[in-house]
């Protein structure tokens, strides 16, 4: 019995049985063997017609390719008898005899052809009863998987988790998770199975959306995209971590009118993903988005309250400092030097207006060059720089990028925004 994949031209032996007459040659084992269906094209026309047919190694019409199948099973004589589900064709029965020429009789055709229909019944139905198992096992996943990830709050854990469930449920060659960046220019890999997994960490891989592979265009389309024979998809794009890749079907990862990145599957095997396979991971793919968005906003949050926390402890650290001395040049050091940790900056100042001088006296700067740059006890004209602007107008300035405002002056080269705010007495 030989099942074939018509698409492919290829037929491989799925079963076999040997009389007690035949011949030693004929008891030769060939489960697993592959005949291509392309060099047997008096086989391949019965498969095509839905019709029996008998060849033989005398017979005249009979193709070399069927004449060197039917040596090499040990036959002269054979008869086919094509296997067909709702008019597909999914393989054929080989009927061979080695001991004589023989001419099948309608007969023996009609019992063959019943006998092959009862197989074709009982295969069917086996057929759907693993279709529904399998339903059942991806239904029974979709929960697992959902349940296990949605107290995930760490995005990292999370989408290790992600990964590793999916792969040990389905059996996928690799299975990787990319998130795009917040400027959609890049969609980035976050996590991976395997070894190849650690490969793509190790490297920062990346793709570009809209432009680099299956993944970059599901992460800019929004759309999936199933290929069964990555060899004539011509958006594939291969890795080297992943060589024996087939197969492929990327997911968006949706929420709202957002995507937040790919679920992406691999397999070793042409034709391994089915309709259940899409539907599986799209309904995952919906679940692990949502997993994803609450992992974030935790991290947010728990930033944002680590941060205040931090701010608080600064700003109690000032007043404990401030309250321990009257040394007014200490005092401004300390301010000074508690701001620029709480933000992270690279250099700053303070100063007072010293209204007899129509300037402003600085009275501590941290990270400016010695030689040329301002210093404690340095008078600042107020109209020079952000600085004199904010002291005249009263107004804070926020410049994002200094090279955009007119206003600025140089004094650390690598000097990209500024932050200047009043310092206010209350009347």
């Amino acid at each position: 019995v030989y099942e074939c994949n018509m698409e492919e031209q290829i037929s491989s032996v799925i079963a076999e049985y040997a009389g007690h007459r035949a011949s030693e040659k004929e008891r030769v084992p060939h489960l697993g063997e592959t005949f291509p269906l392309g060099e047997s094209p008096i086989t391949k026309g019965a498969l095509r017609a839905h019709r029996p047919l008998s060849i033989g190694l005398n017979d005249p019409t009979t193709g070399e390719g069927d004449r060197a199948r039917l040596l090499r099973l040990g036959g002269r004589t054979a008869l086919i008898i094509p296997l067909l589900v709702r008019d597909r064709v999914i393989g054929f029965v080989d009927l061979c005899e080695g001991r004589r020429d023989r001419q099948f009789t309608e007969g023996e055709i009609r019992l063959c052809q019943t006998v092959a229909n009862q197989a074709i019944i009982a295969v069917e139905k086996a057929g759907l009863f693993q279709e529904e198992r399998k339903r059942a096992l991806q239904l029974q996943t979709v929960r697992e998987v959902s349940q296990k990830i949605v107290s995930i709050l760490k995005l990292d854990e999370l989408l290790a988790q992600v990964v590793e469930l999916i792969q040990q449920r389905f059996g996928y060659y690799h299975v990787q998770v990319f998130l795009n960046n917040p400027d959609n220019q890049w969609t980035v890999f976050q996590a991976g199975t395997g070894r190849a997994g650690e490969v793509m960490v190790n490297e920062g891989h990346r793709l570009k959306i809209g432009e680099e592979g299956i993944i970059g265009w599901v992460a800019s389309s929004g759309e999936f995209l199933l290929t069964n024979d990555v060899s004539k998809e011509p958006r594939f794009l291969p890795h080297p971590a992943l060589p024996d890749t087939k197969a492929e079907l990327a997911i968006p990862l949706p929420l709202g009118e957002r995507i937040l990145g790919v679920l992406d599957v691999q397999s070793e095997r042409i034709n391994a993903f089915e309709e259940s396979d899409l539907f599986v991971l799209q309904s995952l793919g919906d679940q692990v988005a949502i997993a994803i968005e609450n992992a974030r906003l935790y991290t947010m949050t728990d930033q944002a309250l680590a941060k205040r926390l931090e701010e608080l402890a600064i700003m109690q650290q000032i007043d404990r400092q401030l309250n321990a001395t009257l040394d007014y040049e200490r005092v401004m050091d300390l301010t000074l030097d508690c701001a620029l940790q709480m933000i992270g900056a690279d250099g700053g100042l303070i100063g007072m207006i010293a209204q007899e001088e129509e300037g402003m006296r600085l009275l501590a700067t941290r990270g400016y060059p010695r030689e040329h740059g301002p210093s404690a006890g340095q008078l600042w004209p107020v109209d020079r720089g952000i600085v004199g602007r904010v002291v005249r107008t009263g107004q804070p300035v926020l410049a994002s990028d200094v090279a955009q405002d007119p206003d600025y002056v140089s004094a650390i080269s690598e000097t990209r925004s500024q932050l200047t705010v009043p310092i206010r007495r209350e009347d």
